[in-house]
């Protein structure tokens, strides 16, 4: 049940955000949640309405909601707004039902120019130290603990067993994709697991991980999970002769908080993400419209690191609650 203590609480922590970032020299962007042209991600299905023109019904233009505001700040940071953050409305849909999970959610973005994603890593320990919190929850109080670190490497085989690196290491290409998935289905085989063979590298991943690993990560202190696939299709750059790209999540237990990259800046790379993940919405049944001049802009981007955290779950944690009702009105359901 939402109550206004909880309301009052929210309030505090969004006054802090704003403030930790102003006093650093980022300008907060409000940019629009409404988009004709997405940067298309086949694990995000997103909403999808029109813009009917008053006189003409049928002449209407299909806008998306946008699951974060990445679009339009990689605009104005290529236009060389300088470091930038984005306070609001964000949009999922499918969400499965949670009390962690809502189909609308607060999104807090924040890019910095000249960092990498190690960087952003002590940019984030710093919000979390002084983060307002409710003094009389033992689980909020874990957020002011020290970030510790983990690779995604080490957390496959400490917590599940598993040897990550055969199931990362081959090139993209047809046979490496091949030899990739042939490894990622052993995995599955040796861990009891049911081998699907209509099932892509990345489900196969994420089963491993949400099944043996998430459930395993320590919660008695803020944990990033660092390092992860560079197979697992981002807009993070790669970590350089490894095949690792240069991400990590935030996650308090199982809950996860912030997912963080070394923004890519080639271009070719990009175009290359773009037309991969085209083709899984397709292989889905899905389709959505891309901005064909995305990989100009993130070639004109200068050397930065993106953040994105979820709010909600922010203010679930610091105020020891459990559901995101408790902490936000719920949507009409």
């Amino acid at each position: 049940m939402y109550h206004r203590q909880a309301a009052a609480f929210r309030a505090e922590i969004l006054r802090y955000l704003r403030s930790f970032f102003e006093t650093r020299g980022y300008l907060e962007a409000d940019v629009p949640v409404l988009s004709s042209l997405v940067i298309p991600e086949s694990t995000i299905p997103l909403f999808t309405t029109a813009l009917e023109n008053e006189n003409d019904g049928s002449n209407s233009q299909e806008l998306y909601l946008l699951p974060s505001p990445e679009y339009y700040l990689k605009h104005l940071l290529s236009a060389g707004w300088g470091s930038l953050y984005s306070l609001g409305p964000s949009f999922r849909n499918r969400e499965t039902p949670s009390p962690r999970h809502s189909a609308e959610f607060t999104m807090l973005e924040y890019y910095t120019l000249g960092a990498d994603y190690v960087a952003s890593l002590d940019l984030t320990r710093e919000l979390l130290q002084d983060l307002p919190l409710c003094t009389d929850s033992p689980t909020a109080h874990r957020l002011h603990l020290p970030v510790r670190t983990m690779t995604m490497e080490e957390a496959f085989k400490d917590l599940a067993g598993i040897d990550l690196l055969p199931l990362v290491v081959p090139e993209d290409s047809p046979e490496g994709d091949i030899q990739a998935l042939a490894a990622a289905q052993r995995a599955l085989a040796q861990k009891s697991m049911e081998v699907r063979p209509d099932e892509s590298w990345d489900d196969c991943f994420q089963r491993l991980f949400l099944t043996w690993v998430e459930p395993e990560l320590p919660d008695d202190s803020p944990l990033a999970l660092i390092d992860f696939p560079w197979r697992i299709r981002t807009t993070a750059a790669r970590k350089l002769d490894t095949p690792w790209a240069q991400r990590w999540e935030l996650y308090l237990g199982t809950l996860e908080l912030a997912n963080v990259y070394t923004e890519e800046t080639d271009p070719g790379q990009t175009a290359s993400f773009l037309e991969g993940e085209q083709a899984a919405l397709l292989q889905q049944g899905r389709r959505v419209k891309v901005d064909p001049e995305f990989p100009k802009v993130a070639g004109a981007l200068p050397p930065c690191s993106g953040a994105a955290m979820g709010v909600d779950r922010l203010v679930m944690a610091a105020g020891g609650y459990t559901r995101l009702d408790q902490i936000r009105y719920p949507y009409a359901k």
